[in-house]
């Protein structure tokens, strides 16, 4: 059952695959232009591994926003983050950062590229996530606070 379902997984991806390249050729774009979150999705993002934030915050030119809910934010975040849920969400309410890059982070990347959309529906200049979320920022053995 466990290959069954793998397979599927697989196939899953292929198609979604197949679909963005042929949604990046017909945009004219080059794929490093391109990143999609959804379909149809045509913005430039930023990721960044877990090590280059901490960099980053430690050189104080990021400003972190974590959109998990409050709750998850309570069980752990980057110190320092400040929570904005997606649920409520709203780009024109993301802190001034002359000078910095404002990152967004959420459990896994999902939330965080959704909140991005948002940013980029709503011509705000946020551009910037962690890619794997949280869960990488743990891997990576980095600090968290409560």
């Amino acid at each position: 059952m466990t290959t069954f379902a793998t397979l599927i997984a697989a196939l899953h991806q292929f198609q979604l695959d197949v679909y963005c390249e042929i949604t990046i050729c017909a945009s004219g774009k080059s794929a490093d232009e391109v990143h999609m979150f959804g379909f149809g999705s045509k913005s430039a993002v930023n990721e960044l591994d877990p090590r280059a934030l901490d960099a980053m915050i430690r050189g104080g030119d990021a400003i972190v926003v974590d959109v998990r809910e409050s709750s998850e934010f309570a069980s752990g975040h980057i110190p320092g983050a400040i929570n904005q849920p997606l649920s409520s969400f709203d780009p024109a309410a993301l802190p001034a950062a002359p000078g910095k890059t404002v990152v967004l982070v959420c459990a896994g990347g999902k939330r965080s590229a959704m909140a991005l959309d948002k940013c980029a529906r709503a011509a705000a200049a946020v551009d910037t996530h962690l890619h794997g979320g949280m869960a990488a920022w743990m891997q990576a053995n980095l600090p968290t606070q409560r």
